[in-house]
């Protein structure tokens, strides 16, 4: 019972009680306004968080087609190294369809860096200069479709061709595997998976 009296003859108690309504609505604005500014906050985290996602997403299909593509670049490299066409031997040279990833994901490149779309663009149009340029040193493609025909003679020019593609796409992987905390790691070519450290089949059967 005191304390409400003491509560009656606090100095400010009439101030309160005659702006009451107005207090109270204030107070609901002030909380209305805090709701919001929270929610959208968290909107923002959320849309930062699905930007994240589709990025890692997207960086991750890039990389994997890219790095298949390295793969089979560099087995052509291999070959042609460890086992030059004797003349008058054409080169078989397959044609890669590594694009489905890059085609059905071309518009999230946008969630990338700058430096990485600009990479993933290059590498890719490099990718079509390079079969495009089969077709001049080339004799086009074989009966089944699945290989170009290059004449031996053009092998020292193929091996160069193929070799500058592949350290441009090196190039781009190591972007993309920098971006995602080198979290990315490229797929070995076959020439790697079965020739480690430069040892061949024989040397490892002798041993």
């Amino acid at each position: 019972m005191e304390f409400w009296q003491n509560l009656a003859n606090a100095p400010w108690y009439p101030f309160v009680k005659d702006f009451q309504t107005a207090i109270a609505a204030t107070l609901g604005f002030v909380g209305v306004w805090i709701t919001m500014s929270a929610n959208i906050v968290l909107q923002r985290c959320s849309e930062k968080r699905n930007r994240r996602h589709v990025a890692d997403v997207a960086r991750s299909k890039f990389y994997s087609e890219l790095s298949l593509m390295r793969g089979a670049l560099q087995n052509n490299v291999d070959s042609i190294t460890k086992s030059p066409p004797a003349p008058g031997e054409n080169l078989l040279v397959p044609v890669l369809q590594f694009r489905t990833l890059f085609e059905s994901s071309s518009g999230d490149i946008g969630f990338l860096s700058i430096t990485e779309a600009q990479r993933i663009l290059y590498s890719y149009a490099n990718v079509e200069m390079y079969f495009d340029s089969l077709n001049i040193i080339g004799s086009g493609l074989d009966r089944s479709g699945k290989f170009y025909l290059v004449e031996g003679q053009h092998h020292t020019t193929l091996r160069g061709m193929t070799k500058n593609l592949v350290d441009d796409i090196d190039r781009t992987l190591a972007s993309l595997s920098s971006s995602a905390g080198g979290s990315l790691q490229k797929f070995p070519s076959i020439q790697e998976l079965f020739y480690e450290n430069g040892t061949s089949g024989k040397d490892s059967e002798g041993s």
